[in-house]
């Protein structure tokens, strides 16, 4: 469920800043709406949520002297701590037959404040005070590692509470809301930290103790049980915690397609790096151990794998349920298994480079976003190349996962419902022996299937099934990595306004190409998604735009021929759409869907009719994204708050009135001292926006990719353009620390009513201004159904509202968790959203929507 950050604000009544407070309110609401309605309980006893969630290599063998274990631990209300060392005595007991490699050390955290896991991403993040802290198998952890640099160490969390009525899962609401997201944000660091598949979370509440198990979907509950009277349920599961089926993996949830990186690497990388002529090496690889080396899909069939280094996060999306996309600067480890088992450099390798890899777990709805790269690769020459990324290789874990999932013993009935979802125009895998769900054994001289160690897909999630009653596979993941060849920096990293123009301009052309050449429709279009090039080759373009994964693109390729219908097939109206030379065919339209990042979404998309999306709204899109960067990054005539005030987070009508007044009033009155060019093409350009916007007495003009890129040209040749004109943003106050990464991180707080009402320039910039909360990837839920070809913002559509079970106030810890300000502003309805905003609506009729990724 979603919930809008402007419901949760109210007054303050204190002399702090009521910013902070209306943040940490907005942080709070926010991750209780992401949990809400994620959580489900296991259909099964615990031994069957053991055997079927954490399969074991090794069979549990019962320990006899541990009836006594937790004789010490005897929590109390409101003396909860005190209660800690008997927890870790008693489970330091349940592992003391464990071997030494397999052995986990149990450590007392619950004043230890864990920030964020990456250095970079910390002010936007929550942190933590975890109660006990779980090692990896084996290794002990130094005190001072766990005050500095803690979750690449931990692998579990266990909180604890004393009563059997703080049990958060007893029954929904607010009751104990704030201990169910305390065990999530740790959940959260422990998946992003290790690039785990799914992560563990040991519950006690008073006696009795649950297991959760989260991934980037939801969480999947245990059975609760009476710890003193069954320890041995805990240590069976810490048996199969520390004994995973996939033997080549640490802990039960981790990857077992990455690794940690070693000192050889950390040597290794630097060199390639440094003969690479990557400059500033120091910096690059700061945090190089937080990093991992993984296995990239490659090939035609992407069953091939290419090992790359990743020592560098750019960006990531820290929500829990989500698509958890994680950009690095990345390296292809080129060597080879030497003597003695070590890597070592392959004689003749290729020179190094620096390349860009995202990770994410996309919805199993979504095309793939690898099928939009080897589109625009197939139909894109690469003589007309430009603007746009290349894909050295990628594919998704998840689909290849099921196939090989499906060729085992395994049962695959549950697979059954919407197995088009999960594995699109794929023929079910056929082998010589007979599965479960067949029934009967195998037959013939044909070799036996292969075993796969685990009940369900580890790559491709399956909570959904297993804990709803509806299988509402449409709400699973899948994991997804893509090696990029153009490494870029973020237009807020540009070193003059006239090359942040260039790279706007070359992505435009890029978005022509891939629309006019391979009908790829971008959909997306913000300041997180359009790159400057740090390389360029041949000075080809400045710019690119990237991160296809919410585009929609044609049946029938730009100049493929059309094959025939059959009668039953045969389109609608609404499957044809001519637009210049590109004819559009849309038998599964997917533009239907309310798609982009908040902020920069064309003004006729928010103003809330039937529309259906096209080259003209991104075009749009591409202004807002010059107007943002703009605001914020030069040295104009605007106050801080009427330059904040373009921007209107959390109302649909709101949002479109504020870009109606920056069109009508503001940029005739805006002006950069000594930046003519500049000015002139933000005046030109709202000219044809608000042409493409229409009114009541003029139709709408759309703006067109010709007039667009000859009024970038036209800004660019003319002369005046001052050099190194980019300053940094001075919006953002360390007070306010609840932006969410990814795109743009920019504090937020409670959105500006109205557009403003003086002057330009009438006001003094302050420091603390109320600042939006910044582009995100929570969407905003919508519907809205193509009723007549060609029909547009008339018709009403119908917005999504929020579940009746939506949190309406914040539960409060009697001790100091999580305080941190978080960064994950939820959205609900179409009048509210901070970031990514797109309904699901499916072909086939289908009437899902998803509304947080």
């Amino acid at each position: 469920m979603s919930i809008s950050t402007a419901s949760i604000s109210s007054p303050c009544s204190c002399s702090c800043s009521s910013d902070v407070h209306t943040q940490k309110a907005a942080a709070a609401a926010s991750w209780r709406a992401e949990i809400t309605g994620r959580i489900h309980f296991f259909p099964g006893q615990f031994d069957q949520y053991i055997d079927d969630l954490v399969p074991a290599s090794k069979a549990y063998r019962p320990a006899r002297d541990i009836s006594d274990a937790f004789s010490l631990y005897s929590p109390e209300k409101g003396r909860e701590v005190d209660s800690y060392p008997g927890l870790i005595t008693g489970m330091e007991k349940l592992v003391s037959r464990f071997g030494a490699t397999e052995k986990l050390f149990f450590y007392d955290t619950h004043e230890t404040r864990m920030y964020f896991p990456f250095s970079e991403f910390v002010e936007p993040n929550s942190w933590t005070y975890p109660d006990v802290s779980v090692s990896f198998p084996g290794k002990p952890i130094a005190p001072d590692v766990l005050k500095t640099s803690p979750w690449q160490h931990i692998a579990m969390i266990i909180e604890a509470k004393p009563t059997r009525d703080d049990d958060p899962y007893l029954r929904e609401g607010e009751v104990n809301a704030a201990t169910a997201v305390q065990s999530a944000r740790n959940a959260r660091n422990l998946l992003l930290a290790h690039g785990f598949l799914s992560a563990f979370v040991i519950g006690f509440y008073g006696d009795i103790v649950r297991v959760i198990k989260y991934d980037h979907t939801s969480a999947l509950v245990s059975p609760a049980f009476p710890i003193h009277q069954h320890p041995e349920y805990l240590q069976r599961f810490l048996w199969h915690f520390t004994h995973p089926a996939s033997r080549t993996v640490p802990v039960a949830g981790a990857d077992p397609t990455t690794r940690r990186l070693t000192e050889d690497d950390h040597t290794w990388v630097t060199e390639q790096l440094r003969i690479a002529g990557v400059p500033d090496l120091t910096n690059e690889l700061k945090e190089f151990y937080k990093g991992r080396r993984v296995l990239v899909p490659s090939g035609a069939d992407g069953t091939a794998m290419r090992p790359f280094i990743l020592y560098r996060l750019l960006d990531v999306n820290s929500r829990l349920f989500s698509r958890a996309t994680m950009v690095w600067h990345t390296i292809e480890d080129t060597r080879i298994l030497g003597p003695n088992e070590r890597l070592i450099d392959e004689p003749h390798g290729v020179k190094p480079k620096q390349r860009i890899l995202k990770e994410a777990w996309r919805q199993v709805v979504r095309q793939p976003e690898e099928t939009f790269y080897k589109r625009l690769s197939d139909k894109i020459s690469d003589e007309d190349w430009s603007g746009l990324p290349k894909l050295v290789c990628g594919g998704d874990l998840g689909q290849l996962d099921v196939l090989e999932w499906e060729r085992s013993t395994a049962d695959v009935s549950i697979m059954d419902e919407k197995r088009d979802l999960r594995l699109p125009s794929a023929p079910r895998a056929h082998t010589s022996a007979a599965s479960p769900a067949a029934g009967g054994a195998s037959k013939g001289k044909g070799r036996e299937a292969p075993s796969y160690p685990h009940r369900y897909p580890q790559h491709q999630t399956f909570s959904w099934a297993i804990g709803s009653d509806t299988k509402w596979t449409y709400r699973e993941r899948s994991h997804m990595r893509l090696v990029i060849d153009n490494v870029g920096r973020s237009l807020e990293r540009a070193t003059s306004t006239e090359e942040l123009v260039c790279a706007l301009r070359d992505a435009v052309k890029g978005h022509k190409l891939a629309f006019e050449k391979a009908g790829v429709l971008h959909r997306d279009i913000s300041v997180g998604n359009i790159l400057i090039v740090d390389e360029t080759e041949d000075g080809k373009f400045v710019g690119f735009i990237h991160d296809f994964d919410y585009s929609a693109m044609t049946d029938i390729a730009p100049g493929d021929e059309m094959p025939e219908l059959s009668a039953a097939e045969t389109m609608d109206d609404d499957g044809l759409e001519t637009t210049g030379s590109v004819i559009i065919t849309y038998k599964k339209d997917e533009r239907k869907e309310r798609t982009g990042t908040y902020y920069f979404i064309a003004m006729e998309i928010l103003d809330g009719g039937v529309v259906v999306h096209g080259v003209h709204h991104d075009l749009e899109s591409i202004y807002w994204v010059l107007v943002w960067i703009v605001l914020r990054h030069t040295i104009h005539n605007l106050s801080v708050e009427d330059a904040q005030a373009v921007f209107v987070f959390g109302k649909d009508s709101l949002s479109w009135s504020a870009k109606h007044y920056w069109l009508q009033k503001q940029v005739d009155r805006f002006d950069i001292p000594g930046n003519k060019p500049l000015v002139k093409l933000l005046r030109d350009m709202a000219m044809l926006v608000a042409r493409n916007v229409g009114s009541k007495f003029n139709k709408p003009e759309p703006m067109t990719y010709d007039a667009v890129i000859d009024l970038f040209d036209e800004a660019l040749a003319s002369p005046g353009w001052p050099a190194k004109d980019f300053v940094v943003c001075k919006w953002l106050a360390k007070a306010h620390t609840t932006g969410v990464p990814g795109v743009v991180h920019d504090p937020c707080s409670k959105p500006k009513p109205s557009p403003p009402s003086k002057k330009i320039g009438s006001r003094n910039p302050r420091s603390h201004a109320e600042n939006m909360p910044p582009p995100s990837e929570t969407p905003v839920s919508y519907t809205a159904r193509l009723r007549s070809k060609g029909q547009r913002s008339g018709a009403a559509a119908t917005s999504a509202t929020p579940s009746s079970d939506r949190p309406s106030s914040s539960s409060s810890l009697k001790k100091r968790k999580a305080e941190g300000p978080l960064a994950e502003p939820e959205a609900s309805g179409s009048g509210s959203g901070s970031g990514r905003s797109r309904s699901s609506k499916r072909s086939k009729g289908s009437r899902h929507s998803e509304r947080t990724d």
